[in-house]
């Protein structure tokens, strides 16, 4: 008796898989498998601009005003008590990608932190120098600072001011990494009288 086989499945070949769905369940299974590969790839190198004006924010208004940030399930710890519940990936700073940390402090977004960690140390100047242009642009003429080693146009470190934020950048090279970070926090002016 002769039997009939079947091909082995080609998986080189995309348009080779047949779908039999009719009526409405075929309609809804196509336009999904289309925004699978249509719409996917768009959001994934999407980059999300993070600004000074989530500072002050609950989380409940952070989650609506970032809906790509993750509640952390164990928060990490940030400088003065206060504790980093929420984090974006792959923020855009510079042209850059940098992952983001939310830090709360009375309820409220109190700090946020910009990190980008690379393994090539050799490119690490031309990124610090890429972020510093990009900050001054945005918030005028930093003061810079470093650690008196540095070379003509290396510092270590670079602050911007306004009337109710600062930012911060910080390069901290390494022999086999690079680690730039950029925080923002809320500016606290005391009266002299509250000392």
């Amino acid at each position: 008796m002769f039997t009939r086989q079947r091909p082995p499945p080609s998986f080189a070949k995309p348009h080779s898989l047949r779908l039999r769905c009719s009526g409405h369940a075929g309609a809804t299974l196509l336009a999904w498998a289309v925004s699978l590969v249509c719409v996917a790839p768009a959001q994934a190198d999407t980059l999300v601009l993070v600004s000074e004006r989530l500072l002050g924010l609950t989380e409940q208004e952070l989650a609506s005003a970032m809906p790509q940030a993750m509640h952390n399930l164990k928060p990490a710890l940030g400088p003065r008590g206060s504790r980093g519940l929420w984090t974006l990936a792959d923020a855009d700073l510079a042209g850059l990608r940098f992952d983001v940390t939310f830090y709360f402090k009375n309820k409220v977004v109190g700090r946020i932190e910009e990190r980008r960690r690379t393994p090539d140390a050799n490119r690490c100047n031309a990124a610090y120098t890429a972020l510093l242009g990009s900050l001054s642009s945005r918030y005028g003429v930093a003061v810079l600072s470093d650690d008196g080693v540095a070379i003509e146009g290396q510092s270590r470190s670079a602050a911007w001011a306004a009337d109710t934020f600062k930012v911060a950048a910080y390069r901290m090279p390494s022999t086999n990494q690079c680690d730039l970070l950029v925080a923002i926090e809320p500016l606290a002016v005391r009266d002299a009288s509250d000392l």
